[in-house]
């Protein structure tokens, strides 16, 4: 990318690919000693991505979508209004 002699993103992604595979090993370590996986820490277990946890993120970003998507209405509507006024009274700008 930048000419390093070891990228930033080279770095990351060995790390990555090391965590992922500690992962999965105390995964298989867990399953070998017939822990259930409810008994695992969440961000461990293999259902993680269904759980309550990215639906709340999820959740909270269309919540901000949706507030951020009426603030714009109102603006719109405000503006609109505004112009409208501005036009009765015989104001080229306002």
């Amino acid at each position: 990318m930048s000419g390093c002699a070891v990228c930033v993103y080279d770095l990351y992604e060995e790390s990555l690919s090391a965590y992922k595979a500690s992962v999965q090993s105390l995964r298989s370590a867990l399953t070998a000693s017939s822990i259930p996986e409810d008994e695992w820490p969440a961000h461990i277990r293999t259902t993680h991505m269904s759980s309550t946890g990215s639906g709340a993120v999820l959740s909270a970003f269309e919540e901000m979508e949706r507030a951020l998507e009426e603030k714009r209405a109102r603006r719109s509507a405000g503006e609109a209004e505004s112009s409208s006024v501005c036009s009765s009274v015989g104001l080229i700008e306002c």
